[in-house]
């Protein structure tokens, strides 16, 4: 990189957030009809102060409030116990009121049960905001990267990589739109989930999956061991002796136990760009190593000539798998470079793609085999309960 990295600030996230939730919360009143209450209980106080203050700005009504104490009254869109409860009934003459929502902090989340529990608030819950967000900034990124982006948190879900939840996917994204949108912003972004940045992570497409596992596993191989840290470095087997050197260097300062924190570094501090990962390199692996797999043949039927299926007859000689029809199919592969001589390798995963639809079904691993044949064959099964439709 050339320019100036930047980490995210917390009001981005924090608005980025705040807009979704509006939008939803927006058409939850007006879908609840007069006399409704409901309460909000999961948001940081941040957040809730950014929603609460757009949702008064925005709605025809002003039933939407923050519960606060009597010490706190007096501050915007504040409503103390008292109040709230008063609000929660109808009026004096019966009519009953419009819907009514209060943000409900965590420290007063114990002492709100008994006046405005669940037996009378409508509990609205957030919990798939992150994954939701995940979707909608995904689509901000150029199409070529977009696939690679899925395959990056696909690895990480697949590998139950702990420091890639949710939020901290969100945070990635995020991170690299205030950089720049492109693929050296998102491979220096990969700390926020807690890998290595890596600026030259999409120079070759190809390489992109194989890298990141790599990554990856160069964390976990530092964090596992017992060593000193000079000795799990060591073990890493790197080529270049004045990156060791480097690193010897930058983790007399930092806990190798601590990736959350050193990694960050590697992308804000421009002084330790020298070390991010595209600098990597190790012995016995084919550097950039592009894999090809070929899948050779499976068992289904070839529809023929004759076929009177109009959802078949336009498939004339090509394979299709009808689940009603087969429960299991059997699918042979051939792997080049042999596995073994890949660095890194540790399995390859079958899944079953619909021409229309994508990925369909439930994924199997492969694991690298180191015997000297060059194919494999794996066996899907169950098809039937996976599958609806035909796939092409």
């Amino acid at each position: 990189m050339s320019n100036a990295f930047t980490k995210l600030p917390r009001e981005k996230l924090n608005s980025t957030v705040a807009n979704l939730l509006c939008q939803q919360i927006k058409e939850i009143l007006k879908d609840r009809g007069p006399g409704h209450c409901m309460r909000v209980t999961d948001l940081e106080s941040e957040i809730m102060e950014m929603v609460c203050k757009e949702l008064r700005h925005s709605c025809p009504c002003d039933n939407v409030f923050i519960l606060a104490g009597h010490d706190q009254e007096d501050m915007e869109y504040r409503i103390t116990s008292t109040k709230l409860v008063e609000l929660r009934n109808p009026e004096s003459d019966g009519k009953l009121r419009p819907p009514l929502l209060v943000f409900i902090p965590a420290s007063l989340r114990t002492s709100a049960e008994d006046s405005f529990g669940v037996a009378t608030f409508e509990e609205l819950t957030f919990t798939s905001i992150y994954e939701k967000l995940t979707g909608s900034l995904i689509e901000r990124f150029p199409a070529t990267l977009i696939g690679h982006i899925r395959d990056i948190f696909s690895i990480l879900s697949e590998e139950k990589w702990q420091f890639a939840d949710d939020l901290a996917r969100v945070r990635y994204l995020l991170t690299a739109l205030e950089n720049g949108q492109d693929g050296e912003t998102l491979g220096a972004s990969l700390y926020e989930l807690t890998l290595i940045p890596d600026f030259k992570l999409f120079a070759n497409p190809e390489t992109v999956n194989g890298q990141v596992r790599r990554n990856l596993n160069s964390i976990r191989s530092m964090m596992g061991s017992s060593k000193s840290f000079r000795g799990r470095i060591a073990s890493l087997r790197l080529t270049d002796n004045e990156l060791k050197t480097r690193l010897f260097s930058f983790f007399d300062k930092y806990d190798v136990q601590d990736p959350d924190i050193w990694t960050e570094s590697i992308a804000i501090d421009k002084n330790y760009w020298n070390i991010s990962f595209d600098k990597w390199t190790f012995q016995g692996e084919i550097s950039r190593e592009i894999i090809l797999l070929t899948v050779q043949e499976t068992d289904l039927p070839v529809v023929k000539e004759d076929e009177t299926d109009e959802h078949l007859s336009g498939l004339i000689g090509q394979q299709v798998l009808v689940p009603s029809e087969r429960r299991k199919m059997n699918v042979v592969f051939e792997v080049s470079p042999h596995p073994s001589k890949v660095a890194g390798l540790d399995h390859f995963t079958i899944q079953i793609v619909s021409q229309n639809d994508g990925p369909v079904g439930k994924s199997k691993k492969i694991k690298a085999w180191t015997s000297k044949r060059n194919q494999a064959t794996v066996n899907l099964d169950k098809l039937n309960k996976i599958l609806e439709s035909p796939v092409f």
